[in-house]
């Protein structure tokens, strides 16, 4: 049965975001502090792949004084969630504050229905390998345009994660019921 839904899911996720009509980020507005930089997400795909920053990045970097290295691990940075998982998680009552909080970090410009699209990035993100980071988060958020507060991502992600176990605890003792 929780394979079945598992696929389900997947393929649901699959069929309304790969759509080529789906809305899905374009243009990151990436912060750090002062500093604000409008970057295509290839380049944030580019830096998360390679750790390699296009020279418009770069120069954005060096401003916020932080490097290519340091922005590549906060991309990069893993959580495993399955896509039942993070749908049991992320649909429970408890994840709320947590997701509001990760809206706080990567959030549309309207700041209007964070939780919703959050909710619906990171179930996107571990239906497709059961891992869910910052970068396909931001690749699969369902707005054009995505705000990025940089200085926040990684202990953010960190916060969020372990926000993720108290809830899977907290699953694990409800079944038992």
């Amino acid at each position: 049965m929780a394979w079945r839904w598992n696929v389900g899911l997947a393929a649901i996720a699959g069929v309304l975001f790969s759509a080529s009509g789906a809305i899905a980020a374009d243009e990151i507005i990436l912060k750090y502090g002062p500093f604000r930089q409008s970057v295509a997400v290839e380049d944030l795909n580019q830096l998360a792949e390679t750790g390699e920053a296009t020279p418009r990045l770069r120069r954005f970097l060096n401003r916020a004084n932080q490097t290519p290295e340091t922005a590549q691990e906060a991309l990069t940075q893993q959580l495993t969630m399955d896509v039942v998982t993070a749908d049991r998680i992320l649909n429970h009552p408890l994840a709320t504050p947590a997701l509001e909080q990760v809206g706080e970090v990567i959030y549309p410009s309207s700041r209007t229905a964070t939780v919703q699209a959050m909710r619906s990035a990171i179930v996107l993100s571990a239906s497709n390998d059961g891992t869910v980071t910052p970068i396909e988060v931001i690749n699969n958020y369902p707005t054009r345009r995505v705000f990025v507060e940089g200085d926040r991502l990684v202990e953010t992600f960190q916060q969020f994660g372990s926000i993720q176990q108290r809830v899977n605890d907290l699953l694990g003792v409800l079944r038992q019921f």
